[in-house]
């Protein structure tokens, strides 16, 4: 018996630190997210568009695993809250994507520059889009290939 509870504590040591509590709500995401967003220059409104866009701000989600990665032929597998894929994000850890500080570190210096953001995420394609139609503006995006 104390073998099986030593072996259900070192399953729980390698989950991701969102997955050994329910309790990050929201709010304490939102929070991290703001004050990330401040120290990397990057506005709130996008990253919570972003967030929203990308995972509804649940740090597990897990998608696009009906899509397949033309460069690796295996399933895209986007992961966490801005749904890190597999496909281009593979040097990022499971234990990183879906952490939301960590995978807000990774992201936002991207995020950072309106190009490379765009070129990224068609999540930030659309944030950019609407922004432009809202301010009355033509919009010119940039594509990413790389699926």
């Amino acid at each position: 018996m104390k073998s099986l509870f030593w072996l259900a504590i070192g399953l729980l040591l390698l989950l991701p630190s969102n997955s050994l509590a329910e309790s990050t709500s929201k709010k304490s995401m939102q929070d991290i997210a703001y004050r990330m967003a401040k120290e990397y220059k990057v506005p709130y409104a996008l990253v919570e568009y972003m967030v929203a866009g990308e995972s509804s701000w649940r740090p597990k989600a897990l998608g696009d695993m009906n899509q397949t990665c033309k460069r690796t032929g295996k399933p895209i597998r986007a992961r966490g809250i801005l749904q890190l894929t597999e496909c281009y994000w593979g040097h990022i850890t499971d234990v990183c994507a879906f952490d939301v500080a960590c995978a807000l570190k990774v992201s936002l210096p991207l995020m950072a520059k309106k190009e490379t953001c765009m070129r990224e995420w068609s999540t930030c394609r659309r944030y950019y889009r609407n922004l432009a139609l809202k301010n009355g503006k033509e919009y010119a995006g940039v594509y990413k290939t790389v699926y």
